[in-house]
């Protein structure tokens, strides 16, 4: 998602200026590709199959095939659409290595990023990680190459940003959450949403519940059942409407991937499931910031461990019987969430790419690996 609203938002930017920006994804046909979802935001997307029966070494298990197999396919699909200005490369399993072998292909090569632990060859990179600085990559990135790094560099949709200013006033005001909502990865494939719904028991009980989840999440049939066990909560397949359940809900039950930054923006504080190993570093990071509270990893969570986390929630008597007197845990972490992105990501890297691109191009198009 982070590729795609980066992509948005540099069609949306040269247009301001009459120009006409074209941008094409390159995407392995994993099951559960979004092939569909870039169409219909305008962009047009190649997918690249996949190697049968591939099983590479840790996030080279995610590449779908071999790394020099994957440049070649990447290098004849940018051929095949008239070659690219600049090549935006978001994979785990990318670096340096099939960076060189594509560079040929490009004009330039920009990197997201956010495990500061390989070397790269690319022209600026992207970290979006809450507490990373741009002194991570040295070494890793050829000198003298941009680094934009920390969480106001997060490519957070702009519907975010335009909701913050309100969903922080509204927070100011609330000491007990009355609306939950619960998102934990589209896929959910430990099926932690589930857990979640046998937690909600009296005497907990929220006016509303939303819970978010993608059409090919593997147990949406089991999380069906749980809900159809309860009068106040509402199921969300495949929502677009993210920025408005965040803005309007009291509490959040979530995992520690992108949609952390989005809920900081929006100030929404957070009983967070670490839901990949990756995710540690940022989950205690924001955890000793007081931004979330952290529940643990998939394994470690039960209907008990989440009822306890949330009755804690439930009461909170403000200071001299004044509504809204002292600070309530929950305005507490909504305060320290707000603090760390505010959302104005997407000002920053747009400009900055731009200014790549305009060095020296002849067809204006922009190319999304991932």
């Amino acid at each position: 998602m982070r590729c795609l609203s980066i992509a948005d938002r540099l069609v949306a930017v040269a247009a301001q200026s009459n120009e006409t920006l074209q941008v094409h994804f390159i995407c392995k046909a994993h099951v559960g590709h979004m092939a569909d979802q870039i169409a219909a935001r305008g962009h047009a997307c190649t997918l690249l199959p996949v190697t049968p029966e591939w099983a590479g070494d840790g996030y080279l298990a995610w590449l779908g095939g071999p790394v020099d197999a994957d440049a070649k396919l990447t290098c004849e699909a940018i051929a095949k659409a008239g070659g690219a200005d600049l090549l935006v490369v978001d994979h785990y399993a990318l670096d340096a290595t099939w960076q060189r072998l594509i560079r040929s292909a490009v004009a330039h090569i920009a990197v997201i990023d956010d495990l500061p632990k390989r070397a790269h060859d690319c022209d600026i990179l992207i970290d979006q990680n809450i507490g990373h600085t741009a002194d991570l990559y040295d070494g890793r990135v050829p000198e003298g190459v941009p680094v934009l790094a920390g969480a106001n560099f997060a490519p957070v949709r702009g519907a975010f940003a335009e909701l913050r200013t309100a969903s922080l006033a509204r927070r100011a005001e609330v000491d007990i959450p009355q609306v939950l909502l619960v998102s934990l990865g589209g896929a959910d494939p430990d099926d932690v949403t589930s857990a979640v719904l046998r937690a909600l028991r009296a005497p907990l009980m929220f006016k509303e519940v939303h819970v978010v989840l993608s059409g090919i999440a593997r147990h949406l049939d089991a999380v069906r059942s749980e809900v159809a066990h309860h009068d106040n909560v509402t199921l969300h397949i495949d929502t677009r409407d993210m920025p408005a359940l965040m803005a309007q809900a009291d509490l959040s039950i979530g995992a520690a991937g992108v949609t952390a930054i989005e809920r900081c923006v929006l100030g929404l504080p957070t009983l967070m499931v670490v839901v990949a190993d990756n995710q540690i570093e940022t989950a205690n990071r924001m955890a000793g910031l007081g931004a979330v509270q952290l529940l643990g990893n998939t394994a470690q969570i039960t209907a008990d461990s989440v009822y306890d986390a949330l009755c804690a929630f439930m009461s909170h008597t403000p200071q001299d019987g004044v509504k809204g007197g002292g600070t309530s845990p929950l305005r507490a972490m909504s305060s320290a969430a707000a603090t760390l992105c505010d959302g104005q990501g997407l000002d920053r890297i747009a400009p900055a790419l731009l200014e790549i691109m305009s060095s020296d191009r002849d067809a204006q198009k922009t190319f999304e690996q991932e």
